[in-house]
């Protein structure tokens, strides 16, 4: 599809395809030829999307609560006493 269908709209663009067959998963410009900058909505069914992490030296895990305990740790410990 040419770039200038975004001159009518800029937030949607709709497609209709006529198959018999069923369809699966589609991909849209799976080459990469137009200036996408949201490339992970290109996917159906949407695709997981893996974004690197990073902690901070003195943050707390992910997960965790920075050393306060959460009612399911409390409740382990109050058992093993």
């Amino acid at each position: 599809m040419p770039a200038e269908i975004w001159r009518h709209n800029n937030k949607t663009i709709s497609k209709l395809m006529l198959t018999e067959k069923l369809l699966f998963q589609i991909e849209v410009d799976p080459h990469q030829e137009t200036a996408d900058a949201a490339e992970a909505n290109n996917f159906f069914p949407r695709r997981i999307e893996l974004l690197p992490m990073t902690l901070k030296p003195g943050s707390p895990r992910r997960g965790s609560s920075g050393g306060k305990k959460n009612p399911m740790q409390k409740q382990r410990e109050a058992a093993e006493k």
